[in-house]
């Protein structure tokens, strides 16, 4: 729930912390050990749903279930858990190795929808 909050303030804040000054870090626990900071523009809807590609789904499907009941308690929205290829308003996780780096690593791209890479179990963990 904690972590859902604050991809929900720092979705919120986006635009504003960063239109002062672009080199601002990121005022977050855990720290955030690179951000690149792009245009884009993400709009959760009633249609969008978390994805998880077939492979992956009985890794972390324990997860999505949980990060889907933030989503709802935060949102009001109730986004179905599916394996059917993205499409924008999409929460997208994928299991990946990440240029070698540690299994809690993970790397989150938002633009009209949100892929969250993840070099483990716990870069899924962590991410959300």
């Amino acid at each position: 729930m904690k972590k859902i909050v604050l991809l929900q303030i720092v979705l919120c804040s986006y635009g504003s912390l960063f239109a002062q000054n672009k080199n601002l870090p990121l005022q977050i626990v855990p720290a955030v050990k690179e951000w690149k900071l792009q245009t884009g523009n993400f709009i959760l809807t009633d249609q969008s749903k978390i994805c998880v590609s077939n492979k992956d789904y009985s890794k972390i499907i324990s997860q999505l279930n949980i990060f889907r009941n933030d989503v709802q308690t935060v949102f009001s929205k109730s986004l179905p858990i599916t394996t059917v290829a993205q499409k924008e308003g999409d929460i997208c996780f994928e299991l990946k190795q990440i240029s070698k780096k540690q299994e809690g690593s993970y790397s989150i791209k938002i633009d009209k929808k949100i892929i969250v890479e993840a070099a483990g179990y716990s870069g899924i963990w962590n991410a959300m």
